[in-house]
């Protein structure tokens, strides 16, 4: 089933919709940070004035200055404290495509196949509006309080960012033949651009390379185990020595 999904910019006084990102498939996980459950509303804005200016009735539209201080709350409370940010490292790039045009206009999110469908536009707007709580629960150490909610995105996002030992293996799962792992996260989380020959996702990788490591790492520990699953695991080669090459330059 082909499930094809854009993220959109309008210009203030209207026109023809431009393609930020492409997916060929689902609603990459970074774009879904971009909207909310709730408007920002500016110093000396009405609350009631802005929702029936742009509407909690559209989960999938938003003022771009609004998409650029949500995406700026999830960087200031996830990268300074969690692992997890590493994992969402190229999120400066989103920020900085969705602002390429204006800092004025709109963001839209396009998924017809999520959208035109109830039971799917119901599903993802409550994805929406849990994304924004869980990012708070993730930066105290509580992603294992939010796993099974960012379970529900499976259905609708490419690759969902866990927090913990089941990212590594699922990315290393998507990695296309002769590619680079940071390059493939950079493609499940933020899409692609609509024009061929762009460098967007090269230099979203290059965000994702300083944190390459701590990907590594959160490779759950061992547990405690039996004898003689604790004496085979001994006898095999060092995981993360073998996750380290991984990484290098193709």
């Amino acid at each position: 089933m082909s499930r094809p999904s854009q993220l959109l910019y309008s210009a203030p006084n209207g026109g023809e919709p431009q393609p930020l990102l492409v997916s060929p498939d689902r609603i990459p996980l970074l774009w879904l940070f971009c909207f909310g459950a709730r408007n920002t509303v500016a110093p000396g804005e009405s609350v009631l004035a802005a929702r029936a200016a742009h509407g909690d009735a559209n989960s999938f539209s938003t003022r771009i200055e609004d998409a650029e201080f949500r995406l700026d709350q999830v960087r200031s409370t996830l990268e300074p404290a969690t692992d997890y940010w590493a994992w969402i490292a190229a999120l400066p790039s989103l920020r900085g495509r969705v602002t390429s045009k204006s800092r004025q206009g709109v963001l839209r999110l396009e998924a017809p196949w999520a959208t035109n469908d109830p039971d799917n536009l119901a599903a993802l707007r409550r994805s929406i509006a849990f994304l924004e709580n869980a990012v708070n629960m993730i930066s105290i150490g509580r992603a294992d309080a939010v796993r099974a909610g960012l379970g529900t995105m499976e259905p609708f996002c490419p690759f969902v960012v866990y927090g913990d030992g089941s990212d590594w293996g699922r990315l290393q799962a998507a990695v296309a033949h002769g590619e680079n792992p940071t390059l493939a996260l950079a493609r499940l989380t933020l899409g692609s651009p609509s024009r061929p020959g762009d460098p967007f996702l090269s230099a979203a990788a290059a965000q994702i390379d300083p944190y390459a490591p701590r990907l590594a790492k959160t490779v759950s520990p061992p547990k405690a185990a039996a004898p003689a699953a604790a004496a085979l695991a001994e006898a095999k080669p060092g995981l993360l020595g073998k996750l380290g090459g991984l990484f290098k330059k193709k």
